[in-house]
């Protein structure tokens, strides 16, 4: 974890050659959070907040870890800890980790609506810059009222109140007025991914 960050892609490259399977071991945490029985490579997004910053060289040090072989579950929680967190966007690293995890492989669809959840705009757009799909609740993240209109027929009804409830979290009133003239139920109990707004 020092060599992480300290930014020392030599040392650690190293460390990880002397030591293959320190990539996939897990450091376990008492407590109820998400960061659950996390690997080295989910260290690199500074989310859950560990010091509020992140080494300048992290998208080196990533791809230092990602070489070693860290199991897809690894790289997976990775791309959601980078999708949802502050530190990776306040360090200008977001966007250039994400370029990274797709170059090895990772799933635009599998990030995208929970990068939406939670506000992270720029995220959003690199996914499907990426080739993410674009559905109901992340058009309406993004405020795009077109897009929006062109899913709704389509949406299954959670991704219909989920949309209503993104359309109000970001204050896009003609989205809010364009699903509750659809029908969507604004008194309905929101959707368990609502929660995770910030």
């Amino acid at each position: 974890m020092e060599l992480l960050d300290a930014g020392d892609v030599s040392g650690l490259c190293a460390h990880l050659n002397q030591h293959p399977t320190l990539v996939n071991q897990q450091v376990v945490f008492e407590g109820g959070n998400y960061f659950r029985n996390p690997t080295l490579l989910e260290f690199v997004a500074g989310n859950p907040v560990r010091h509020g910053t992140l080494p300048a060289n992290i998208v080196e040090v990533t791809k230092v870890i990602i070489d070693a072989g860290p199991r897809r579950s690894a790289q997976n929680e990775t791309i959601m800890l980078i999708s949802t967190g502050s530190v990776s966007r306040e360090c200008r690293v977001q966007l250039p980790l994400i370029d990274l995890l797709c170059d090895y492989g990772a799933d635009p669809n599998s990030a995208v609506q929970v990068a939406a959840l939670h506000g992270e705009l720029e995220a959003v757009n690199a996914w499907i810059g990426r080739g993410a799909r674009l559905d109901l609740p992340v058009a309406v993240a993004l405020g795009r009222i077109e897009d929006a209109r062109r899913f709704l027929a389509g949406a299954s009804s959670e991704d219909r109140h989920l949309a209503l409830t993104l359309a109000a979290d970001f204050g896009h009133v003609e989205i809010v007025r364009l699903l509750l003239d659809a029908g969507e139920d604004p008194n309905r109990y929101n959707p368990p991914e609502a929660a995770m707004v910030k």
